[in-house]
């Protein structure tokens, strides 16, 4: 094996990209202060200073007519929605096309499917849409 295999181009971009990467990587965490048994009283206190129950948020949220919509039907059968203190009703609809009205005049609040021109153009005119991520 000749020497120069070594150190060829490849081999060289890669152990500075390596080196690089191991410089930039953040600090360890530092160990806590204070003593795990001196912070439980006040964790304690703030549990009972807490509510007891938070008021439901209501979310209408669109479905169609796809078993790619069955998650949703899961959720709100098991009570996942619940724990994490929403109030879902499931508006059913026919079409792609019903839901960007629907979504933009505010009579449903959430709607997962393909990001079209149609949504491009109504959140470029203005329209109160945001674009998160699907129920993926």
């Amino acid at each position: 094996m000749k020497f120069s295999n070594y150190f060829n181009p490849i081999f060289i971009i890669l152990i500075l990209s390596t080196l690089l990467f191991a410089a930039c990587a953040p600090a360890a965490p530092s160990a806590p202060t204070s003593d795990p048994e001196t912070a439980k009283p006040a964790e304690a206190a703030n549990v009972e200073n807490a509510p007891a129950s938070r008021e439901a948020v209501k979310v209408k949220v669109v479905t169609l007519p796809f078993i790619t919509f069955a998650p949703y039907y899961i959720a709100l059968e098991e009570g996942y929605f619940a724990e994490q203190g929403l109030e879902v009703e499931l508006v059913n609809m026919t079409r792609q096309e019903e839901i960007l009205p629907a979504l933009a005049s505010g009579q449903v609040d959430v709607s997962s499917g393909l990001l079209s021109a149609a949504m491009l153009n109504t959140i470029g005119r203005g329209g109160n849409i945001m674009i998160t991520s699907d129920k993926g």
